[in-house]
């Protein structure tokens, strides 16, 4: 095995691990996601704080669902990362594991898609059609 082939292996190694890293991240943000029904809003006792805390769930909700979306949004990116790993070149790969968090969605996956018409075996697409659609 050549050293470039070990990096890339390396590389796509650690692709996979942040994968799993932000699967993990989204499971716990979906846990804090607080659902208005499991406010007790027929508490007279509580009903004078009761905008403030709506407010805060509210704002808090919007924070987490933001979150989760980055992450799905960095997971498909890092999921398109390694289906190209071991087609394109090593320096490729380091570009776009480098910079992957930096580009919106779709101006990655137009990335991806020039990278791989260069690729020798070009079916990438052909393989992968949904390839970032969830996320555009």
């Amino acid at each position: 095995m050549t050293t470039n082939e070990l990096l890339k292996n390396v590389l796509l190694s650690k692709v996979e691990e942040i994968i799993r890293t932000l699967e993990i991240r989204i499971q716990f943000n979906a846990q804090t996601i607080v659902s208005i029904d499991a406010l007790n809003l027929n508490s007279q006792l509580e009903s004078i704080g009761l905008l403030e805390r709506l407010e805060s769930v509210y704002a808090n909700n919007q924070r987490v669902e933001k979150v989760i979306k980055k992450c799905n949004d960095n997971i498909q990116k890092l999921i398109c990362i390694r289906d190209i790993g071991q087609q394109a070149d090593l320096k490729v790969l380091l570009y776009l594991y480098s910079n992957y968090e930096r580009f919106h969605p779709e101006e990655f996956y137009y990335i991806i898609q020039a990278i791989q018409e260069e690729l020798p075996n070009n079916n990438y697409l052909e393989d992968h059609p949904t390839a970032l659609s969830d996320t555009i």
